[in-house]
């Protein structure tokens, strides 16, 4: 679980590929900053969060805003993490 302290608006960025073509852009990406309590005698951790694709779109500044708890999920063993079902 964390608490969002920033919100960056998703931008829409050109693939590699897509530049060379000279194509019209399909990548988004979103930042949050967020904070996680501290958990058994650990100092609190204060990190970026980088969202892709879908998730940039779906959980953008629109949806999400400065002072919102989300709990996010860890992929088993891939190192990303997830957001949990919102129900």
């Amino acid at each position: 679980m964390v608490c969002v302290m920033a919100v960056e608006q998703p931008v829409l960025r050109q693939r590699k590929e897509e530049k060379a073509r000279g194509a019209a852009g399909t990548l988004w990406i979103g930042r949050w900053e967020v904070t996680a309590p501290p958990t058994g005698g650990e100092d609190a951790v204060k990190c970026d969060v980088k969202l892709w694709e879908g998730c940039a779109r779906d959980w953008g500044d629109d949806k999400v805003r400065k002072g919102d708890v989300v709990l996010l999920e860890s992929e088993s063993g891939s190192g990303r993490w997830t957001l949990a079902d919102q129900g």
